[in-house]
């Protein structure tokens, strides 16, 4: 076998080193500011040096055999996010509540964002000729698209294709990592896109239920009646959620209010959203922003289609904006977190100076375990710049394996980007309701029959304990006075789920189809984002301000009293942790009991 070896210093390599140097000493001249480094003096020759990059690839991805290099001539989609100025990320800060009057009037570019100095220099590194770059908007992430010998030249390494199990994958040169000249290295937070060992979880397995032949007896629009099923079949409508979580008591119904949607698995079709919306009575406006080339819709459901249903059943006047890219596919040929953080610079870029109290959903993810580090540090990013620049609420799912995310039966993980101490991670319940949509009970989601050689999303709600983030300070902070929250399994790490809903039984439309599937946390999550837009009009129509991020949940229970914001969950598991009294690994603090939720939320607004 013959591996190519790391790439000699020839005269030609060097010459563009002189190069880089050259441009540096220029800027330099023009401008005593404009060092690769702010506070640093401009590199020589003689003081030149390098920064190996920590990446953090996971170690069983470079110590997997290797079957050969990686082509030369690939095309690879990398992603460089700058770090941001510390001050100015204390000067942000971390408060979740907002006032909707003068709020997300933020430059981010202009205030977290590179120079045109320190751009200029990155782009002469990375800018040779078979490369094209992007900066974001935002000024704070740029894409490189480039062919894997070019790049392995610039970061002196090679990349080399591994074998594990039956998933194929490239690392750089374990033996020779990527370096950047150290100036440069400071300005830069993470690299993306140097590994794609990380696997997106399987797409939700889906099977459609044939109501009865009613469906096919309506020309047009057909909107199935409770009687239309068969009486031994679950149906979970949106106005049994609204109703049974206390969404319709809130008095609004999403207007002027915005959920944007990140759906990097597929796409939906527009027959399909047409029928559901005329039968949920949809009027907000939908539109759709596409990066990274459209997604195909082959995987027998639609995620997409799910999440967008979900929201415009419950909060039918709120304007939903998908924003989608093919991950799925990037995935086999290069990093797919490179195409999810696409998706989610666009959509800082987009509403720095939106609607006050939008909301985010996430409904994809993978083993905190098969992510490097650099793909942590840039989503990590991204979601803090959506909450705590933005006061955005950003929901993910805690994935469907239950309490092992790595797919694999009873080895504890969880997923992420749920278990980002920026996201609000949301766990799944089975919901029983009577006949009249009325609460019978509700268990956590958790499937220990199912079979176990292989997921399937069919196992359970995650949650559990983070290996990549510690504790936030607002989970620790509030957890002192929520029963639960410190318990016995707990170690200082992230602890999630934070809340849970529904994720069973659900109504939804795919491929001309009436069906009850619709389910997990992926549909967990859409309903989430929607209780909370709800939440955010109702309290923005009484006080002018709403509340933003994780920590509201938190601050709620903590300050409750005798209101009840959160329906307990004391039945079931995920396999592995149960469902306990308070705070548990399953279900969070709970499922939101949004009308009094509301309650104690305005009523901590109206005293500030």
């Amino acid at each position: 076998m013959v591996v190519c070896q790391r790439p000699r210093r020839t005269s030609r390599w060097w010459n563009f080193w002189l190069l880089l140097l050259l441009v540096s000493v220029l800027l330099a001249g023009c401008n005593s500011d404009t060092a690769l480094h702010p506070g640093s003096s401009t590199p020589t020759s003689a003081a030149l040096q390098f920064t190996p990059l920590k990446l953090g690839i996971p170690s069983q991805a470079l110590n997997a055999p290797v079957i050969g290099p990686l082509p030369l001539g690939q095309l690879l989609h990398i992603g460089v996010t700058f770090k941001i100025d510390q001050n100015a990320l204390k000067q942000a800060g971390q408060n979740g509540r907002a006032n909707s009057d003068n709020n997300q009037h933020v430059d981010i570019a202009k205030q977290f964002g590179i120079s045109d100095q320190t751009y200029q220099q990155v782009k002469a590194f990375f800018g040779i000729s078979d490369a094209k770059l992007t900066l974001s908007q935002t000024r704070t992430w740029m894409t490189v698209d480039i062919k894997a010998g070019s790049l392995g030249t610039l970061l002196q390494t090679t990349f080399l294709l591994h074998q594990k199990d039956d998933h194929t994958f490239y690392t750089p040169d374990p033996a020779h990592m990527p370096v950047l000249p150290t100036p440069l290295a400071h300005q830069i937070l993470s690299i993306s896109g140097l590994d794609n060992f990380s696997r997106p979880s399987p797409p939700a397995n889906h099977q459609p239920a044939v109501p009865s032949s009613a469906s096919h007896q309506f020309a047009g629009t057909y909107c199935p009646a409770r009687r239309d099923w068969p009486s031994n079949l679950s149906v979970i409508y949106p106005a049994d959620i609204a109703h049974i979580y206390g969404m319709d008591r809130l008095g609004v119904q999403g207007e002027g209010m915005k959920v944007l949607l990140i759906e990097a698995y597929d796409t939906y079709k527009q027959s399909d959203l047409q029928t559901y919306f005329q039968c949920v009575g949809y009027h907000g406006q939908f539109s759709t922003i596409t990066l990274d080339s459209i997604p195909k819709n082959d995987f027998g459901f639609s995620e997409s289609e799910l999440d967008i249903e979900q929201v415009a059943g419950l909060a039918p006047g709120a304007n939903i904006v998908v924003y989608q890219g093919d991950a799925y596919g990037a995935w086999q040929s290069g990093n797919w977190w490179v195409v999810v953080n696409d998706l989610l610079q666009r959509a800082i870029a987009d509403n720095q100076k939106g609607s006050a109290g939008t909301v985010v959903s996430i409904s994809m993810q993978a083993d905190e375990g098969y992510v490097s580090q650099s793909d942590l540090d840039a989503i990590d990013q991204s979601l803090w710049m959506l909450t705590s620049a933005e006061h955005m609420s950003v929901f993910v799912s805690t994935g469907d394996c239950a309490a092992f995310s790595l797919y694999q039966y009873n080895k504890l993980s969880v997923s992420f980007p749920a278990s980002d101490p920026w996201a609000v991670a949301v766990g799944g319940t089975v919901l029983h309701a009577t006949q009249q949509g009325m609460r019978a009970a509700e268990t956590a989601w958790g499937n220990a029959s199912a079979d176990h050689r292989t997921c399937n999303n069919s196992w359970g709600g995650g949650g559990g304990l983070s290996a990549a983030f510690s504790m936030p300070g607002w989970q620790e902070n509030y957890g002192k006075a929520i029963q639960g929250f410190h318990n016995r399994y707990s170690n200082g790490a992230r602890q999630n789920a934070d809340i849970a809903v529904d994720a069973a039984n659900l109504l939804d439309y795919y491929h001309g189809k009436w069906s009850n599937g619709g389910g997990g946390t992926s549909a967990s999550t859409p309903i989430a984002a929607a209780g909370m837009s709800l939440l955010n009009e109702a309290l923005i129509k009484a006080t002018h301000s709403y509340y933003f991020g994780p920590a509201a949940y938190y601050h709620a229970a903590a300050t409750a009293g005798t209101l009840q914001p959160f329906f307990d969950v004391i039945q079931g598991n995920n396999i592995y942790y149960p469902a306990t009294r308070g705070w548990d690994y399953p279900s969070g603090l709970g499922v939101p009991n949004y009308a009094e939720f509301y309650a104690v939320l305005v009523s901590d607004l109206k005293q500030k």
